[in-house]
């Protein structure tokens, strides 16, 4: 099971960026930037698992999904999803067993816990 890796999204090259408060304090702003940052600590943690012994392996979906939705709701703009889609799409023609065979959704906005978070 692939965790998100917050401590790399807090903590981002010599100057130690927090590229999560940044994304959550501007959103428009730094979405091109985030994306880019998860896409790359993903493909890194993928990289890392493929010499794992087990056949079924559990990913969060945001380089697959999130940016879509990122993109309709405005916080990409149509010249950043150009330039996503244009390293994206090469990288994981290349690299295939980077594509999930399926997604799981999880519907948990209903659940105590989320609503007790808004």
């Amino acid at each position: 099971m692939f965790l998100e890796p917050v401590g790399k999204r807090q903590d981002v090259g010599a100057n130690h960026h927090n590229i999560l408060e940044a994304f959550y304090k501007e959103l428009k702003q730094y979405e091109y930037t985030f994306q880019n940052h998860i896409f790359v600590t993903s493909l890194m943690q993928e990289r890392e698992s493929v010499h794992s012994f087990t056949t079924l392996r559990l990913m969060e979906r945001k380089i697959f999904i999130f940016v879509r939705a990122v993109h309709e709701a405005k916080w990409m703009n149509e010249m950043e999803i150009s330039i996503y889609d244009s390293w994206f799409n090469p990288i994981v023609s290349e690299l295939p067993e980077l594509v999930p065979d399926a997604f799981i959704y999880l519907e948990a906005s209903r659940t105590p816990a989320c609503r007790s978070r808004k």
